[in-house]
């Protein structure tokens, strides 16, 4: 089974149309592919809480599976049936695992923690089978996503406006998307000192460890002594905790580091404006790398299509459903 998830840059970068957008194009080709969806927190309402204005609804059509509170199918008796209950003490609330009969519009609220997903895809890929495909509606403050046990591959949507913050966050999901995978040796290097505590690596050029973290990367003073002590020396440092900007800042000098964070949404931890000054000498590479399955943009402003990284393009869905209307 094959798990992708949908990020925005903002809460109304058009995730929701992107993620209906790609779970239509699927269905329509799936030749007998099974699909299911479903969210991190809940998606499909017709306003938002918080802003109080009008969001996309989901339309779940037949024969699709889905994943959602329990809660939210009091509304559609007769409209599905249930294939599983994920309750406690497994999970927090009662999800329900099912399959449209019926073409319904349908809010959903799936699992929001990586222990509950990874416990979930356990439970009905069995069901599904190798082929399905899962389409997780996510959130960048939700980073156990990046881990490839959760999903195999993104879809970004970016928004760009007038606006220099939002503006900005967009132009820092391009810059995530050209970060490289680490070389195959620092890789296995890394990998071979890892342990479920390890928030951060100091490694020495023939892969000896001068030091591993296990406190928290924002307040590990011990890590900043050690970073010091090998300002000249060519050393790695992974990181499996948020970039900060003041990390950034300490970090821009030393040339002879090889800086590797465990995923893309460490990156994010900052905005582009701070992160993006010139004179940042490391180089900045993944352990686990991003895979890209396509980039939508919500353009209110002038996008620069060199913004882009190389091998990918940006799809203006919100133009192409305009025209097709």
């Amino acid at each position: 089974m094959k798990t992708y998830s949908f990020i925005g840059s903002d809460k109304n970068a058009g995730k929701t149309t992107a993620f209906n957008y790609i779970y239509r194009q699927l269905y329509q080709c799936r030749q007998a592919k099974p699909l299911c969806l479903s969210s991190i927190g809940i998606n499909g309402e017709d306003v938002d809480n918080w802003e109080g204005v009008k969001k996309p609804h989901i339309d779940l059509l037949a024969d699709s599976y889905f994943i959602t509170h329990a809660v939210h199918l009091a509304s559609h008796p007769g409209k599905y049936e249930t294939l599983l209950t994920l309750g406690r003490p497994l999970f927090s609330k009662n999800y329900i695992f099912g399959r449209s009969l019926l073409e319904m519009q349908v809010i959903l609220e799936g699992p929001n923690r990586g222990k509950e997903i990874k416990s979930a895809k356990h439970q009905i890929e069995p069901l599904l089978g190798d082929d399905a495909i899962f389409l997780i509606d996510g959130s960048i403050d939700r980073q156990f996503l990046a881990k490839p046990e959760i999903s195999d591959g993104f879809y970004f949507s970016l928004l760009f406006t007038k606006q220099s913050q939002q503006f900005q966050k967009s132009c820092d999901f391009l810059k995530m998307m050209s970060l490289t995978p680490c070389c195959k040796k620092t890789h296995k290097t890394i990998s071979k000192n890892l342990n479920a505590d390890t928030k951060s690596l100091v490694l020495a050029g023939s892969g000896q460890v001068l030091y591993r973290g296990e406190t928290i990367v924002s307040q590990d003073r011990e890590l900043i002594k050690e970073c010091e002590a090998i300002y000249n020396v060519p050393c790695v440092l992974y990181l499996k905790g948020a970039l900060t900007s003041s990390l950034y800042k300490f970090l821009a000098p030393f040339e002879q580091l090889q800086l590797v964070l465990d995923n893309f949404t460490l990156f994010l931890g900052t905005t582009a404006s701070k992160r993006q000054r010139p004179g940042f000498k490391p180089e900045i590479s993944l352990y686990h790398p991003v895979p890209v399955k396509n980039v939508f943009i919500k353009q209110e402003t002038h996008f620069d299509p060199l913004l882009m990284p190389p091998g990918l393009t940006a799809k203006n869905i919100f133009r192409e459903i305009h025209n097709e209307g």
